[in-house]
């Protein structure tokens, strides 16, 4: 089982494009550098899914080992084409190349027998070729486990049949040779095409392509992909694909937006309660840059970004009452740094751009020990619903290691500041519903009844109550 220390380091390590320099200068980074997990980590972050198993096979039998290989077909994409090529690829005929055989053709061609073998030996060999027979056994034992016994030695050509419907409406023939086009391979081939930066050239081709094959709109198909997309492991730091998606469902964007949040369930989950009794690991519904795109796409007062807040705080109380339970952990247990990252991150960015505060949220907040919760809500959330002036603050996102640069489009920002200036400001009866439930805590916060509120959230709504009072 990896330790917390090894698992920062994997995080880290898989962060480095060329690692060659480090493993050779420090014995502990060359240890990190041998564990299957961090290699399979190194690989899918570098290279991608879909590219991820050619790449391990193009960097041979000093990199991959059996275990590498049972990793990486759990998490990396397998084509049944990718199987095909590796088997023609393998090895390579020495007798070809053998001075005996050169000899027999010598009278037909005069050939230097020792310049030619040490050319050939120069020349790059072709992939997949000089792998060990033990790890192609593995990688055709794995291969079949996942493409469930499919004729992996059909001379057919899977790329080809995709590229024969790209260019042609007669689609049966692909069905007929069993080609099985799953939203999962549908949304993948978006993304690849996002990241060879051709969406925009090819995307409406390939919707119709996809719709004629599933038989289905393009407007349910760019749902479901929308779906897919969104998933928290999906870390993508670009959001063409999230636009392009958005803009073919026959829907409002924002409507589109919360209807894939219900989906993936991005909102409180447990109450005050519940929260904090729970075994279950509380993370992000969905990718914490899919959050960050819709608060600078639609700005802080929308309703699709106030159900992404919903999420994350949550999420964050979690955090905090994990770590209130285990002080010597950095990280709550079973919690992948990737994800505590990603969840103190998003919080801070939410807070910084001024997200309205819920009443609801407040049965969560009392209960948190840490100043990164305690602060925003009494230095940004409440000034700004009693009109006070805001004290100069603001949470330094130090935990932010993968934030997606965000391009926004004039449709894009138009969206934002119409939101914003539909804003409807802090009214007086928000202002009293607020004054009577802090009121109450404060009259009481020595009750029995509020024994789990923290000595660091008494003493903040203290130093607020008595700015109310200063102010009214």
């Amino acid at each position: 089982m990896l330790t917390l220390y090894d698992e920062l380091r994997i995080e880290i390590f898989k962060h480095i494009p060329t690692p060659i320099n480090l493993l050779v200068s420090n014995r502990k980074w060359h240890n990190i550098s041998q564990d299957p997990h961090a290699r399979v980590e190194w690989l899918i972050f570098k290279y991608g899914r879909a590219h991820a198993i050619f790449h391990a096979v193009r960097l041979g039998n000093g990199f991959i080992t059996e275990k590498v290989i049972h990793l990486l077909f759990k998490k990396a994409i397998l084509s049944r084409y990718l199987m095909q090529r590796l088997l023609r690829h393998f090895g390579i005929d020495e007798k070809l190349i053998s001075p005996h055989y050169l000899k027999s053709v010598h009278h037909v061609i005069q050939i230097d027998l020792e310049r030619y073998r040490t050319y050939h030996k120069k020349l790059p060999l072709p992939w997949g070729s000089n792998i060990s027979l033990t790890n192609l056994t593995n990688l055709i034992t794995e291969g079949f486990k996942i493409l469930n016994n499919q004729n992996i030695l059909d001379q057919g050509n899977d790329m080809e049949y995709f590229r024969y419907l790209l260019g042609d409406s007669r689609f049966y023939q692909l069905i007929q040779r069993g080609f099985i086009l799953s939203l999962d391979v549908i949304e993948e081939i978006l993304h690849f095409f996002e990241l060879g930066h051709k969406l925009k050239a090819f995307g409406d081709l390939l919707m119709d392509s996809f719709q004629n094959i599933r038989n289905e709109s393009k407007s349910d198909i760019a749902f479901s992909c929308l779906i897919l997309a969104m998933r928290p492991e999906r870390n993508s730091k670009k959001n063409e694909l999230l636009v392009f998606l958005i803009k073919r469902v026959d829907k409002q964007p924002e409507e589109t937006l919360k209807a894939a949040l219900d989906y993936h369930k991005a909102e409180f989950k447990f109450d005050a309660e519940s929260i904090r009794t729970t075994k279950e690991i509380r993370s992000l519904a969905v990718n914490s840059n899919i959050y960050s795109w819709i608060l600078e796409t639609y700005g802080p007062d929308s309703e699709v970004t106030q159900k992404c807040f919903d999420d994350i705080v949550e999420s964050r109380i979690w955090i905090d009452l994990k770590l209130q339970e285990n002080p010597d952990r950095e990280i709550p247990e079973h919690l992948s740094p990737r994800s505590f990252y990603s969840i103190c991150s998003i919080y801070h960015e939410f807070c910084n751009h001024k997200v309205p505060i819920k009443a609801s949220y407040l049965q969560y907040i009392q209960l948190a020990k840490s100043y990164e919760i305690i602060h925003p809500f009494f230095k940004i959330s409440l000034p700004i619903i009693f009109g006070l002036q805001l004290e100069e603050f603001s949470l330094k996102v130090s935990y932010d290691y993968n934030k997606p640069e965000i391009i926004l489009n004039p449709r894009a920002q138009n969206n934002r500041q119409s939101n914003e200036i539909n804003n409807i400001p802090r009214n007086h009866a928000e202002r009293k519903y607020w004054f009577i439930l802090l009121e109450n805590i404060y009259h009481n916060i020595y009750q029995p009844n509020y024994a789990d509120i923290t000595e660091n959230f008494k003493e903040n709504l203290e130093y607020f109550w008595r700015r109310i009072h200063g102010h009214y």
